[in-house]
C-alpha cells in the first residue's frame, strides 16, 4: 500500500469519526470548545488531552498485575477453599498462664452492697482489704440520698461528649470544686479515671516533643506517653540526681534546634511500688531547666494531706506550680471519672483537643454529684483522714517490719500497702519471678483460708519496657496489696507466716508480740479452742473437753508461735516436715523441740519470756495417744516456775498419722490389669508399720481406691503424675480423685525418673512441674510438689532440685556393687547427704529404697529374701522418717531386664499379692 492509499483510508477513517462524533448529543459544545481552546492556548488543549487519556488508561487497566511470576504456581478453586477453611487468625492476646487461670478461678465475688465487710458468693463474710472504699462512703446514707435525687433530675446519663451536649452544670460544679480544693485556677473532668492521664499527656506532647519520665510509671502514663509518639528520655525512680543528667542531656542534645515542648511526668503515690515522689525537688529541677511538669495523683488524691489535697497538701508546695494535675474522682472518694487541674489555657486548649474529652460521653450526673459531695466531707470532718491514717499504721504494723519474708515499699501514709518478698530471701532460695508470683498468690489464699480478710496479689510492669513482671526476673518481683478499709488484725502477716511454713522450716522460739488464748484451726471444724483456766484445758468450743488418750486427729495439731503470742492450725501430715526433729530411733516414742506460747490467760505484753518448750508424745501400736503434756516456762513476780499442763485432744474427721517410714504401692494384677477397690484394701491389710503411702500415677481409678485403703490405716499419701504430656488433665484427675479434699496428702511428684530414662529432658520434667503447681494450687493442694528421678541424676542436675519444693530420689543400694544388704541403711544416708549437698542444702527426701528378693547377683550386691529382709531392718535402724521403702509387693506385671539384673519384679516385701 502506497502513501497515497494510506492517507486516503485515514482520511476516511477520519470522517466517520467525526461522523460518529456529530450524532453524539453535545458533541458540537465539545468541538466548539477544543477550537476555541487551542486558538487561545494550544499548551493548554494538548495537557487536557494527555490528561484524558491517562484518566482513560488509569480506568480502564486491572487493580494489580496478572502476569504471572517466576515460580507462580496456579491454584484450583478446591484448593483455595481448603487454605481459606484451614486458616486460624492469631490471637489478639496471648493465652492465660497456668498461674493466671488459677487466680482466675479464685477470684472471690462478692454478693450485695460493697464495704468493709463483704459478703462472697461462697457464703463467707469477709473484711475487705482489696477495696479502695478507704473511708466507707459507699455506705454514706447522705451520699445515697443526693445521688437519688440527681437520678432522678438528671437520669442516668447525658448519653453525649461535653462539647456536644453532654456538658451539664453539675459538671460544671465539680470542676469548680475540684479546683478550689486544689488551690489550682482552673479544671477539667473526664468520664474516666484511666484515659484521663493517658489523653492529657497526648494533647499537649506531640512528635518531636520530649517527655523525661520515671521508670516506674503506671500503665496509664505508659499509654499516654505511647499514643503521643513523643521522644521518651526514662530516669532511674525517684533518683533526683538521674533525672538531672538526664534534664541535661536533653538541652545538651537539643542546643541550636528548634524549640519543641518538653515535660517530665511523673507520679504522687507510684502505683506499682507505693512510694511518693520528692515533689520539691522535681519542682526545683522543672524551673531550673525550663521544663513542664504532670503530676499524676491517681493514688494520693483524697488520701495524702491533712485535707486530703494530695501531694501538694503532704508536702507544701503551691499547686499553681505544678503545670498540670492530674488525679481520679473514683477510688477513696467513691465517685468516677478523672480531672486535670491547671491553668485555664492549659484547661481550655483540653476541651478541644483531648480525645477522651471531646470523643466521650460525658460523666453522669450523680457521680459528679457524688464528688463534690465526698471533697466537701473531707474538707469539713478531717477526722476521716486521720482515722485512715491510724488504721493505715496499724495495718504496717502487721506487715512491716514483723515479717522475715515480705517488707512493704509503700509510705507510711499510704492505704494501700504493698509487699514484695525481701532481697535476702529472694536470692537464698533463687526464687525466680514465677515462684515469687506463687507465693505472693498463696499469701492472698493463706489470708482467705486463715482468716476472714479478702487481699488480692497485684500485676506489676517492668520498669523500663511496659512489659509485665514475668518477663523479666532481675527487675520486678511479684507483689500483694493490703487496702486499709477498716482497722486491720493479724491477717497480712497470718498469710505470709502460713506460706513461710510451707516453704521453709520454722525458727523457733522468737519472742514478742501480742498474746492470744484463742486458736482457730481449721475453717471447716468452725469452731475455736480455748485456754481454760479454772480446769487448765483447753476446750474445743463451746461443747464437752476430751481427755487424752483419745485418736490424735489429723486436721488438728495446736502450734503456737511466740513470734505473733497467737496459735496457727497445722496439718499433721505435714508435722514431720516442719516442726519435728526426732530424737528417738522407734517410731512410737518421738520427741521434739518446738516454740509455745506459755500461760495464755496471763496478761504479758510488758514481759516478754523465752517460749522454748519439749513436747514429748507416746503412740502405741494401735495409733493411739497415750501421752501428751507440755511443760512451758511461766512467771509470777519476775520468779520462774514450771506448769504442767493437759492438752485436750478433738476426734476429727480423720484418722492419725504416726510419724515414721512410707511404703511403695502399685495398683496392678500380675497380669497388668487394674486391681479392685476390694483388691486393693485386701493388699493394704497386709501392709503394717508405715506411715505412709507412694504411688505414682492416676489411671487404674488407684487415688480413689488407695485413699478408701489408707484413710482407716492413717496414712498419709504420696500421690503422683507419671505421664506429663498432659499436665492439666492428669491434674484434673487427681483432683477428682481426692475430691473429698486433700486431707494427708503430703506431697505431689510429677513423673518419676523421666529424666534418667531418656524419657524427658530436664527442661521438659521443670517445665511440667512449675504448670502442675499453680493448677495443684488450684485445685485446693497446699502441700509440697515435685520431681522424682534417681539420686545421680539430681546431683548431675541440680535444676530437678530448684523446681522441686524439696529434692526426692530415688536410691537403691542393691545397683552399687559394693553395697551389702547390712549396709543399705547407711549407704542411703551418706547417698542422701551427697544429694542434699549438691541441692544446696534442701531438704532431701528418698522416695524409693529397698533391695530385690530373688535375681542376679550385682558384684557384692546379692538379691535373696534374707538379704531383703537384712537391708529393710537396715534401712529402718537408720532412717525414722524422710525415706519411702520400695515396695509392698513383688510387680510380676513388670519385664525383667539384664540391664537391672532381671530383679525388676522381686522387690516386694510382703511377698507376692493374692491378686
Amino acid at each position: 500500500m502506497d502513501l497515497n492509499a494510506v492517507q486516503d483510508v485515514g482520511t476516511d477513517l477520519l470522517e466517520n469519526i467525526t461522523t460518529y462524533f456529530h450524532k453524539i448529543p453535545g458533541s458540537a459544545i465539545v468541538l466548539r470548545y477544543v477550537r476555541s481552546s487551542y486558538q487561545n492556548d494550544p499548551f493548554r488543549s494538548a495537557i487536557e488531552l494527555f490528561l484524558f487519556l491517562f484518566a482513560v488508561r488509569y480506568l480502564l487497566r486491572p487493580s494489580y498485575p496478572v502476569q504471572k511470576h517466576k515460580g507462580f504456581v496456579e491454584l484450583t478453586e478446591d484448593e483455595i477453599d481448603d487454605m481459606v477453611n484451614e486458616w486460624q487468625p492469631e490471637p489478639l492476646v496471648a493465652p492465660p498462664t497456668a498461674i493466671e487461670e488459677a487466680e482466675l478461678e479464685k477470684r472471690p465475688v462478692i454478693v450485695g452492697m460493697t464495704g468493709p465487710k463483704s459478703r462472697l458468693s461462697t457464703g463467707r463474710t469477709v473484711s475487705n482489704l482489696a477495696t479502695l472504699n478507704f473511708y466507707n462512703f459507699v455506705a454514706n446514707e447522705t451520699l445515697k440520698e443526693k445521688a437519688v435525687q440527681t437520678l432522678r433530675q438528671y437520669g442516668v446519663g447525658p448519653c453525649g461528649p461535653p462539647g456536644f451536649y453532654g456538658t451539664q452544670d453539675v459538671h460544671m460544679k465539680t470542676e469548680a470544686d475540684v479546683a478550689t480544693h486544689l488551690g489550682a485556677p482552673a479544671c477539667i473532668v473526664y468520664a474516666q479515671s484511666f484515659s484521663t492521664i493517658s489523653s492529657v499527656i497526648p494533647a499537649f506532647s506531640k512528635r518531636g516533643d520530649i517527655i523525661v519520665a520515671d521508670k516506674a510509671v503506671n500503665f496509664a502514663i505508659r499509654k499516654g506517653i505511647q499514643i503521643s509518639r513523643s521522644s521518651v528520655r526514662w530516669y532511674e525512680h525517684n533518683d533526683m540526681e538521674d533525672l538531672e543528667r538526664v534534664l541535661q542531656r536533653v538541652i545538651k542534645e537539643q542546643r541550636g534546634r528548634p524549640l519543641t515542648r518538653r515535660f517530665i511526668v511523673t507520679e504522687g503515690i507510684f502505683e506499682n511500688i507505693g512510694d511518693t515522689v520528692d515533689l520539691p525537688a522535681v519542682i526545683e529541677l522543672k524551673l531550673k531547666y525550663k521544663f513542664r511538669l504532670i503530676l499524676d495523683e491517681t493514688w494520693s488524691y483524697g488520701v495524702l494531706g491533712r485535707s486530703g489535697r494530695g501531694l501538694t497538701e503532704e508536702q507544701h508546695v503551691d499547686a499553681t506550680l505544678v503545670d498540670m494535675i492530674v488525679g481520679s474522682l473514683a477510688g477513696p472518694l467513691s465517685a468516677g471519672g478523672g480531672f486535670c487541674a491547671g491553668s485555664e489555657d492549659i484547661v481550655e486548649h483540653q476541651r478541644i483537643s483531648s480525645s477522651a474529652y471531646t470523643f466521650s460521653a460525658a460523666l453522669p450526673a450523680m457521680l459528679a454529684t457524688t464528688a463534690s459531695e465526698t471533697i466537701q466531707m473531707l474538707q469539713e470532718h478531717p477526722e476521716l483522714i486521720g482515722q485512715l491514717r491510724e488504721n493505715t499504721k496499724a495495718l504496717r504494723a502487721q506487715l512491716d517490719p514483723r515479717s522475715e519474708w515480705v517488707n512493704s515499699t509503700s509510705v507510711e501514709g499510704n492505704p494501700v500497702q504493698i509487699l514484695v518478698l525481701k532481697p535476702e530471701v529472694v536470692g537464698s532460695r533463687k526464687l525466680s519471678v514465677h515462684d515469687q508470683e506463687v507465693i505472693m498468690q498463696e499469701v492472698v489464699d493463706e489470708v482467705s483460708r486463715r482468716t476472714n480478710c479478702d487481699v488480692r496479689r497485684t500485676l506489676t510492669m517492668h520498669t523500663v519496657t511496659g512489659q509485665w513482671s514475668a518477663d523479666h526476673a532481675s527487675e520486678e518481683p511479684a507483689r500483694g496489696s493490703w487496702c486499709c478499709s477498716q482497722r486491720p488484725g493479724l491477717a497480712g502477716d497470718t498469710g505470709a507466716q502460713g506460706v513461710r511454713d510451707d516453704w521453709a522450716e520454722p525458727e523457733r522460739g522468737r519472742e514478742g508480740g501480742h498474746d492470744n488464748s484463742t486458736c482457730h484451726h481449721e475453717s471447716r471444724l468452725a469452731a475455736p479452742l480455748t485456754w481454760r483456766a479454772e480446769t487448765k484445758r483447753w476446750q474445743f468450743g463451746g461443747g464437752k473437753m476430751a481427755d487424752v488418750g483419745r485418736r490424735f486427729p489429723s486436721s488438728l495439731l495446736l502450734s503456737c508461735h511466740c513470734a505473733l503470742r497467737r496459735c496457727i492450725p497445722r496439718s499433721f501430715s505435714q508435722l514431720p516436715r516442719q516442726l519435728f526433729s526426732t530424737e528417738s530411733s522407734t517410731p512410737h516414742s518421738l520427741s521434739a523441740a518446738f516454740a509455745f506460747l506459755a500461760n495464755p490467760d496471763n496478761q504479758l505484753s510488758a514481759h516478754p519470756r523465752c517460749c522454748a518448750a519439749r513436747w514429748p508424745y507416746v503412740y502405741d501400736h494401735n495409733n493411739t495417744l497415750h501421752e501428751l503434756e507440755l511443760t512451758c516456762p511461766g512467771h509470777a513476780a519476775h520468779q520462774q516456775h514450771h506448769e504442767k499442763r493437759d492438752i485436750v485432744v478433738v476426734t476429727a474427721t480423720a484418722a492419725p498419722v504416726i510419724v515414721g517410714l512410707s511404703i511403695v504401692y502399685s495398683p496392678y494384677n500380675n497380669d497388668g490389669s487394674c486391681k479392685t477397690a476390694g483388691e486393693v484394701k485386701s493388699d493394704f491389710e497386709k501392709i503394717e508399720g508405715y506411715s505412709g503411702v507412694r504411688i505414682y500415677g492416676t489411671d487404674c481409678g488407684q487415688v480413689a481406691n488407695v485413699i478408701a485403703a489408707a484413710k482407716p490405716k492413717s496414712m498419709s499419701i504420696f500421690a503422683g503424675i507419671y505421664d506429663i504430656s498432659d499436665i492439666a488433665s492428669e491434674v484434673s484427675l487427681l483432683a477428682q480423685g481426692f475430691s473429698g479434699g486433700w486431707e494427708g496428702v503430703t506431697a505431689v511428684s510429677i513423673g518419676n525418673e523421666l529424666v534418667n530414662s531418656g524419657k524427658a529432658s530436664v527442661s521438659q520434667v521443670v517445665a511440667a512441674v512449675n504448670i502442675a503447681r499453680p493448677l495443684l494450687r488450684a485445685a485446693g493442694f497446699k502441700g509440697d510438689v515435685v520431681t522424682v528421678d534417681t539420686f545421680n541424676t539430681v546431683i548431675a542436675n541440680p535444676e530437678l532440685c530448684e523446681a522441686s519444693d524439696f529434692a526426692a530420689v530415688n536410691a537403691h543400694p542393691f545397683f552399687d556393687p559394693t553395697a551389702t544388704a547390712q549396709n543399705a541403711g547407711p549407704w542411703a544416708k551418706k547417698t542422701l547427704a551427697d544429694v542434699k549437698a549438691a541441692c544446696g542444702g534442701k531438704k532431701t527426701v528418698i522416695t524409693e529404697v529397698g533391695w530385690p528378693s530373688a535375681g542376679n547377683a550385682n558384684g557384692a550386691a546379692i538379691p535373696s529374701e534374707q538379704n531383703q529382709k537384712d537391708a529393710i531392718a537396715s534401712i529402718k535402724s537408720t532412717f525414722s522418717k524422710d525415706v519411702t521403702v520400695f515396695s509392698a509387693f513383688n510387680d510380676l506385671w513388670k519385664t525383667n531386664s539384664a540391664a537391672t539384673f532381671n530383679t525388676e519384679q522381686w522387690w516386694g516385701i510382703y511377698g507376692q499379692s493374692t491378686q
